[in-house]
């Protein structure tokens, strides 16, 4: 199978696990910092990783679009971001209300600046 292909293939099934656990009027909003709270805190691996995947999503977009605010290094590891994420999610629950992607920006922005 072509690199290609198997990047589809990884690609439409992350899209199958993320959706699979929202509802039609759901999937057509962004995903709340609830929803992925619910996905960081599973105790199902795979609902971890498309946790996961949504966070490397999440940094891989801030990179590029250069965000200005944001200096994640290839070595930083996605374990501490996810972990981080968490502990933010967990210590304010009134956050979750807002939309997953800005919350994983702030995070990043906050822990990881461009100096």
């Amino acid at each position: 199978m072509r690199i290609a292909q198997r990047l589809l293939l990884s690609f439409l099934m992350f899209l199958s696990l993320v959706t699979s656990g929202l509802s039609v009027s759901q999937s057509t909003r962004f995903v709340t910092g609830e929803q992925l709270f619910a996905l960081l805190s599973s105790s199902d691996v795979e609902q971890q990783a498309v946790a996961k995947f949504y966070v490397l999503g999440v940094i891989d977009t801030a990179s590029l679009l250069r965000d200005p605010k944001i200096c994640v290094t290839p070595e930083t590891e996605s374990s501490l971001l996810t972990e981080k994420l968490l502990k933010m999610l967990t210590e304010r629950p009134e956050i979750r209300r807002y939309n997953a992607a800005s919350l994983v920006r702030e995070i990043l922005a906050q822990d990881f600046p461009c100096t």
